[in-house]
Order: C-alpha cells, then structure tokens, then sequence
C-alpha cells in the first residue's frame, strides 16, 4: 500500500502547520519566563503546560493556528471541549506567518 501524496516524504500539511505553531508558542511562553512541557504522547487535551514560579501560574494551553474569514477577515474562532473546560485549558492562537500569539481569556458561561 502506498502513502497519499500529500504524506510521501514528510508530514501532511495539517500536521506541520500544528507542529510550527507550537514550537512559535513554545519560544513565545519561553521567552516570557516559563517552563515549557509538551505532553509525552503529544495528543490529548493539552498541547503546551507553561509554568512560571514568580508569580505562580500554571496555563494548559490548546494551540491553534490562526485562521481568518476571506469574507471580513475576522478570526474563526475554535471551541474548547468540555473535558478541556473541566481542566481550565485555554486556545491560544498562532499566526506562523507573523509568529504573533494570541492568548484567549475565556469568559464563565455562567456569567
């Protein structure tokens, strides 16, 4: 059997733009004084944990590559699932053309 096109010699398309934008974010939240961890199988609820020590915080972060409507140009936005809800994991968005990073504050839909 043979691997579809888009696969022969490296990795598909989708993948690559995910592994670059977490490696954008991991040097942003490097840069701005936390410990980076990556999750040891690399799937699951959590792409990147960033702790800093002073002051204390711990961020879960699910990382998305930043993706825009050609209608107006607004960011589509992603929903987290309801296990990363539970957790307290937020989207942070990355441009890989101009490396910005967006971190989202999420509001309680309680609220």
């Amino acid at each position: 059997m043979t691997a579809p096109q888009a696969w022969r010699g490296n990795i598909a398309p989708k993948q690559r733009l995910g592994a670059i934008c977490e490696a954008i974010a991991t040097e942003h939240f490097f840069q701005a004084g936390y410990f980076v961890l990556h999750p040891w199988f690399g799937v699951g609820p959590v792409d990147l944990i960033c702790i800093k020590t002073n002051p204390v915080e711990v961020l879960f972060l699910d990382i998305k590559a930043e993706a825009r409507r050609k209608t107006n140009g607004t960011r589509i936005n992603r929903v987290l699932t309801k296990h990363q809800r539970r957790l307290g994991v937020r989207l942070c968005y990355v441009n890989p053309e101009t490396r910005e990073v967006h971190l989202v504050t999420h509001r309680d839909p309680a609220d």
